[in-house]
């Protein structure tokens, strides 16, 4: 797979793309749900209740204290006041975090192939690029390149077939005889027949 799509290339996978019900021009996020210790009061939405426990060292967290205790009774623990001390309440918060950024879902896939070890709790999550001038700018700068290409085209199948002088190219026009004879287009030489 090349590193660099052709301008054709990108149109058509923005035009194969899911627009998740949002106007053009939109963008692709790539988040990842980050965590923290929230505060006892803190609750906005993002906050949920956990429990660690201190005993193994190894801080297992789980939803529920029953969740826990049945992870001490199944690990073989006898469950003593020291583990049941140990098991601690406390509020963990999140967020997301803006990883990276895409044009199409097709990019994500790409991406997600080449790095999706990397990725632990992520989500993508599109999002209108309302106003942006740069976007607008890229894609118009996308349809623009595209027209190009095609005008190109057009004059190179235009140029064949319009009669040239093959003499022009030929290394030996200054001494031969025959040189710009009126046979000698569009390659062909009378010296060499």
């Amino acid at each position: 797979m090349s590193e660099i799509y052709t301008a054709q290339e990108l149109k058509d996978r923005l035009l194969s793309n899911d627009n998740r019900a949002t106007a053009k021009p939109y963008l692709l996020l790539l988040q990842e749900k980050r965590t923290y210790i929230a505060h006892d009061e803190y609750d906005c939405g993002g906050v949920e209740d956990k429990f660690v426990e201190h005993y193994t060292g190894d801080y297992h967290t789980t939803d529920t204290k029953k969740e826990m205790i049945n992870f001490f009774i199944d690990n073989g623990y006898e469950l003593t006041s020291k583990i049941l001390k140990n098991i601690k309440a406390y509020r963990e918060g999140y967020y997301w975090e803006t990883e990276n950024v895409f044009l199409t879902d097709k990019g994500y896939e790409d991406h997600k192939k080449v790095n999706g070890h990397n990725l632990r709790k992520h989500r993508t999550y599109g999002i209108h690029a309302f106003r942006n001038k740069e976007i607008r700018s890229l894609f118009n700068l996308i349809d623009e390149n595209i027209k190009l290409q095609e005008e190109n085209e057009k004059l190179k199948k235009e140029q064949s077939k319009l009669t040239w002088v093959t003499c022009i190219n030929c290394t030996a026009r200054d001494t031969c005889k025959y040189a710009f004879d009126n046979y000698n287009t569009n390659g062909d030489c009378l010296a060499e027949k």
